[in-house]
């Protein structure tokens, strides 16, 4: 089920499983300006600063689910186990804004996740971080029917800007842009259905989102102010996964590449 999405004209079913079931907003969506001309980057807060939730509950989705709602930009990320499984299935989505980190058991709350959060991540108001998201999409919509408008993907960011980054792996983006971060690999391939979630695993889900909008906004700047023939927009275009095409008023090229 499918309750946030908008209904279909005539008032018949809201997605009828055919096409991208935002198909209609995608196609009159237009970014922000201050994404197509980014603004100073904002710093994240420190790991120890910054709250960590643990959220198993519905009353703790949905004070998820509200936060999100009021937030201009989040980041996300999943953990799936496919080892002896058929088709495999999500076990964790982790989300953060910029002052705070959610990790979700999706396994205790499978059935709640896309009612409660796909409002947030079909608001294209709202802005949402992902690296390498081509397969955390496709997982999204298969486990919990959520669709997502105004992406923008680190992972084909750092591509394009190229240098020390540019190999588009998560560790050499967050060494480059972010003072040095390592990523602790150590728990890549852990068995995400162990509850209760070792801590050193839980550290690491937590560490996949928390600098994202950081490391987007980085490579927002870096991607904007690339040379020649719009090039710096065309770059950018491709990071934000356009849809659509960009603003009239951005003066460039009018499609992604």
């Amino acid at each position: 089920p499918t309750p946030w999405l908008p209904p279909a004209p005539g008032g018949g079913p809201a997605w009828s499983g055919l096409g991208h079931p935002l198909a209609a907003t995608l196609a009159s969506f237009e970014y922000a300006p201050s994404q197509v001309a980014p603004g100073p980057p904002t710093p994240p807060l420190p790991l120890e600063e910054a709250p960590l939730s643990w959220v198993d509950t519905e009353a703790g989705l949905a004070s998820l689910a509200a936060a999100l709602s009021a937030a201009p930009a989040f980041a996300f990320d999943l953990e799936a186990h496919s080892y002896r499984s058929f088709a495999g299935f999500t076990c964790l989505v982790q989300v953060s804004t910029r002052q705070q980190d959610w990790v979700v058991d999706a396994l205790a709350l499978r059935a709640s996740i896309g009612p409660a959060l796909g409002p947030a991540f079909a608001d294209p108001a709202t802005v949402k971080v992902g690296h390498g998201a081509a397969g955390d999409l496709a997982w999204l919509q298969r486990d919990f029917g959520i669709a997502v408008v105004n992406l923008f993907d680190t992972g084909l960011a750092a591509r394009a800007v190229g240098g020390a980054a540019g190999s588009g792996s998560l560790a050499s983006a967050l060494s480059h842009y972010c003072g040095g971060v390592a990523a602790d690999k150590g728990w890549q391939l852990a068995d995400w259905r162990a509850r209760p979630l070792p801590p050193g695993a839980l550290a690491y889900a937590r560490a996949d989102t928390h600098y994202l909008l950081y490391l987007a906004d980085r490579l927002s700047l870096s991607l904007a102010g690339m040379e020649g023939g719009g090039g710096g927009v065309k770059a950018l275009a491709a990071a934000l996964r356009l849809p659509a095409p960009l603003p009239s008023r951005a003066g460039v090229a009018t499609a992604p590449p």
